[in-house]
């Protein structure tokens, strides 16, 4: 199994981008706040979401290669 890690940080850059754009709507909504604690949040939760989906993509064998069916 080999890791395309030119792909995954490609990939990371667009969810980076992604949670700053979310960020900077609530910020659009509310811009009596600081813009600080939801750029952090919508990073933090973006880039935790991203590895396990992405990362455990490549680390968790597939059903089709297991076998295992989900009904």
């Amino acid at each position: 199994m080999r890791i395309d890690w030119l792909s995954k940080l490609q990939h990371y850059v667009q969810v980076l981008a992604f949670c700053l754009v979310i960020a900077t709507v609530q910020y659009a909504f509310q811009p009596e706040r600081p813009y600080g604690p939801p750029v952090v949040y919508s990073l933090l939760i973006g880039t935790f979401t991203w590895a396990m989906i992405d990362l455990g993509r490549d680390l968790f064998p597939s059903s089709a290669e297991t076998g295992f069916r989900f009904r």
